[in-house]
């Protein structure tokens, strides 16, 4: 498919190789890898001379964007906490939007717990909780 040949050296003795590869194989992959190419080209609304920097420019959005969600996550938790802690219930249904919510939602409650306070959500037919104490004494 392809031959390795010295095409010259570096000072220092190193060998700059050059692969060359040659036939139906080898073409059959640069179509497949062109296709490909113009698929992502046009998923990304761009040519493909233009895909690299579109890539980046969606990764960039895509980091703000997750930053902008956690910072809304924990705003929404806030919240949540303070209506917890001013319902004065131990028993508390919440609502979460991923596993992880309930124990960002927990320490912010247990700031200003003043009693064992129990929060629980369902999501995706599966039940989450926290149990809170102010003593310590979750665990037992």
């Amino acid at each position: 498919m392809g031959q390795k040949r010295p095409l010259f050296y570096l000072p220092g003795g190193t060998k700059v190789l050059i692969a060359i590869a040659t036939g139906l194989a080898a073409m059959a992959r640069l179509k497949a890898a062109h296709q490909q190419l113009k698929e992502v080209a046009t998923a990304l609304s761009t040519t493909p001379e233009e895909v690299v920097a579109a890539a980046s420019d969606l990764l960039a959005k895509n980091k703000a964007l997750k930053k902008q969600l956690k910072a809304a996550t924990k705003a929404l938790m806030a919240q949540q906490a303070a209506q917890v802690l001013a319902s004065g219930q131990q028993v508390n249904g919440v609502y979460i939007e991923s596993a992880g919510d309930i124990s960002v939602l927990a320490p912010l409650v247990l700031k200003g717990a003043g009693e064992e306070t129990l929060l629980w959500a369902k999501l995706n037919g599966r039940l989450y909780f926290a149990l809170i104490s102010p003593a310590g004494q979750a665990r037992t």
